[in-house]
């Protein structure tokens, strides 16, 4: 129980300062995270060394690996910046397990918050993107006539549709189960939005997120949009991951001045909205 508080206290306080420093600079430091996942494994480890409870440290293993393989689908697939993956794996070794004081669910406490943590993530990104797409208005309208006019766009909508069909007649005809069908009903509506949603989101990222930013200001990770060439010699090439430390010096070096960056969402809210609401209220799908 002891350990079960300590855990969330300071994984609460370690969400709310990467909050606050996401908000205002667009990063979450290393040492919030790295703070959480030490913490989190040194607590398992006395709790489990003065038990003998050795679960309690395999588990939070197992949930930091569970949250690395997660995090590191979204960040190879540039929907999350480095700090946002390793925040999901600080969450997996703190609240791998389910503490005492919250109720039982059907599903393991971390299944249900990454549940959770996506379902709000879901939902703030549509928000965070409508008020940059209201502010960017021009901009983005133009984008999403251009992105509709795509082939691949055609045939992704045809695709979801039928694919959509043949999920709905499985639930109405196979389940009979109520919650399971309220989740295989909100599959079957999550694949026909799907096309709109992408074009929603990648007339966002293509209007909003892309600006110049000073190389002075660049930091490790950024996502700089443009390879950089100086009399036929190639000062910077674009990496999928990222810019790296060496290389914003190279760039400096060369008196480069500003370059383009894509600039990523502040996606840390979320975290913190899952974590609540599977504290308060357990799995929010199997609420409605």
């Amino acid at each position: 129980m002891i350990t079960d508080i300590m855990l969330l206290v300071v994984g609460s306080l370690g969400l709310v300062f990467a909050i606050i420093v996401d908000v205002k600079k667009k990063e979450i430091p290393d040492w919030i995270n790295y703070g959480m996942i030490t913490f989190g494994f040194s607590a398992r480890l006395m709790h489990s060394l003065y038990f003998s409870e050795w679960s309690y440290l395999l588990y939070g293993l197992l949930g930091f690996l569970l949250m690395f393989a997660v995090g590191m689908g979204f960040y190879y697939a540039k929907q999350w910046g480095g700090g946002d993956a390793k925040l999901l794996m600080a969450l997996g070794v703190m609240f791998a397990t389910r503490p005492d004081f919250v109720m039982e669910s059907e599903f393991p406490f971390i299944i249900v918050l990454l549940m959770n943590i996506m379902i709000f993530g879901a939902l703030y990104g549509v928000v965070y993107g409508g008020v940059l797409a209201i502010k960017h208005k021009k901009k983005f309208l133009k984008e999403v006539k251009f992105l509709n006019k795509g082939k691949l766009l055609k045939r992704l909508k045809i695709a979801c549709f039928a694919f959509g069909l043949l999920l709905l007649a499985g639930v109405l005809f196979l389940i009979d189960d109520l919650r399971t069908r309220l989740i295989g009903n909100t599959l079957v509506l999550f694949v026909l939005v799907m096309p709109y949603v992408r074009v929603f989101v990648k007339a966002v990222e293509n209007s909003c997120l892309y600006q110049i930013k000073k190389v002075e200001e660049l930091v490790e990770g950024d996502w700089v949009e443009q390879d950089v060439v100086i009399r036929g010699k190639v000062i910077y090439r674009k990496k999928p991951l990222g810019i790296e430390k060496d290389d914003i010096e190279r760039l400096k070096n060369a008196h480069v001045l500003q370059i383009l960056v894509k600039e990523g969402i502040p996606f840390a809210p979320p975290f913190l909205f899952g974590l609540l609401a599977t504290l308060i209220l357990g799995n929010i799908v199997l609420l409605f």
